[in-house]
């Protein structure tokens, strides 16, 4: 939320036709399509000198796509926010 004094997250959370999906959206200050491409990438980070290790997404992939045996997209643009999309099946572990 560098590029603003408000930061605004959102998240919806619906379910039909047996699938939870799930909507983040915030209005930080997005990212290239060059850092977009490598988002869930292990060790990934635009944020090293700051502590970041590049695992968070990295490990939200792997849960969304082999834990709940989901699927997970971001969309960003500079200065636009980010919003990821993910998709999961209901009833896991039933």
């Amino acid at each position: 939320f560098e590029s603003t004094n408000e930061g605004v997250i959102s998240l919806e959370v619906t379910q039909a036709n047996n699938e939870v999906a799930m909507l983040y959206q915030d209005n930080g200050k997005g990212l290239s399509e060059s850092h977009l491409e490598k988002l869930f990438d292990a060790f990934f980070t635009t944020k090293r000198e700051d502590g970041g290790s590049g695992l968070g997404t990295h490990i939200i992939y792997n849960l969304v796509t082999q834990s709940l045996s989901g699927h997970i997209e971001a969309r960003s643009e500079p200065y636009q926010g980010l919003t990821y999309s993910i998709h999961f099946p209901t009833g896991l572990g039933a």
